[in-house]
């Protein structure tokens, strides 16, 4: 999913998880969404990110 609205429309199907793209895994407001609306497990890429970033994403999506 790329943003919110996305999340949304793709956590109403029954998918096996939700993946996150490595462009959008500083996007606090859209893993906090994640995180407070599904149970799915979340798999995130991670690209070109430094390690803090990711450390950050599993921060946010971690707290399940």
């Amino acid at each position: 999913v790329w943003d919110i609205p996305s999340f949304h429309f793709v956590n109403s199907y029954d998918v096996p998880y939700i993946k996150i793209p490595s462009a959008c895994i500083t996007d606090n407001k859209l893993l906090t969404e994640i995180y407070n609306h599904t149970k799915k497990p979340i798999m995130i890429s991670t690209g070109m990110s430094t390690i803090e970033q990711v450390k950050q994403s599993v921060f946010y999506l971690g707290q399940k």
